[in-house]
């Protein structure tokens, strides 16, 4: 068996090795996305995280006339549902569309992670999946990436007014969404999973000194009709979000099997960091 251990968020490359009787070779390498558990939500809580940000969406009650979210009615996913009582287009200027969002890291490699599945009809007039606010050359530029229409990925953008499509459409089949934007330096990476392997949709550069600002998940219908979609979970990748007690706790000093007529064991932990750190979670292995 081998442990790894993660001192830093980010997206790394795991190579397992192996060798059979007969002496051959294989390896197969994967990728490992590392983050904090501050910045992953599993959607299983009955209220909604504080680091999230609702727009043009509620609570779900028992009068939601436009949209709803809510943590309660499967165990373990939000449901997003929009209402057919209007549209809710995607927009930038004056958003009416439901989306959930939450603070970015400005300028360090990134990367926002979410699962949807289809709740209702999968075709129509909808568009479900990933946004964006970046400030490039001092203007707020909205990406919006996901499945439009149930059949089509699809990434846009807009710096203000109508959102453009980048790049090709490429095919949608199914229901299940797995899907990330990834800053990788000066570039934008959009890209989908499929059998468990990261493939790219499409990438957009960024202007020198741009930064993120913050991003999230939504849901819009371009006509007026009843859409649901079941988000299992969301993460950001932030580095500068490291694991404090890896980084700051220390073991200094251990007392065991003690003569008497000391019987206690014992162990102490200094804290070397700068600021107080909690030790809710931590264990030995």
């Amino acid at each position: 068996a081998r442990t790894a251990v993660f001192r830093t968020p980010g997206l790394y490359t795991v190579t397992v090795s192996g060798t059979d009787p007969a002496a051959q070779l294989a390896s197969v390498a994967r990728e490992v996305i590392v983050t904090n558990a501050a910045d992953f939500d599993s959607f299983g809580s009955a209220l909604l995280s504080p680091a999230w940000t609702p727009q043009a969406v509620e609570v779900r009650d028992s009068y939601s006339p436009l949209a709803w979210y809510s943590l309660e009615a499967v165990p373990g996913q939000l449901l997003l549902h929009i209402v057919d009582s209007a549209a809710q287009p995607l927009s930038h200027a004056t958003p009416t569309f439901p989306a959930l969002w939450r603070p970015m890291p400005a300028t360090a490699d990134t990367a926002l992670v979410t699962e949807f599945d289809y709740e209702s009809k999968r075709t129509g007039a909808s568009f479900a999946g990933l946004v964006l606010d970046a400030q490039e050359s001092g203007t707020t530029v909205r990406y919006a990436f996901g499945v439009e229409g149930g059949t089509t990925w699809r990434i846009k953008r807009s710096t203000g007014g109508a959102f453009t499509n980048l790049g090709a459409a490429t095919p949608f089949a199914g229901t299940e969404v797995v899907l990330r934007l990834r800053r990788a330096g000066a570039t934008l990476h959009f890209e989908r999973r499929s059998e468990g392997v990261w493939l790219s949709v499409g990438s957009q550069p960024l202007p020198a000194e741009s930064s993120l600002v913050r991003g999230g998940i939504f849901a819009s219908t371009s006509t007026a009709e009843n859409v649901r979609f079941a988000f299992d979970y969301a993460l950001v990748v932030d580095p500068q979000n490291t694991n404090g007690q890896l980084n700051n706790v220390r073991l200094t000093e251990l007392m065991y099997a003690p003569k008497e007529p000391d019987t206690a064991e014992w162990i102490e932990l200094q804290n070397v960091g700068t600021g107080p750190l909690s030790l809710l979670g931590v264990r030995f292995p």
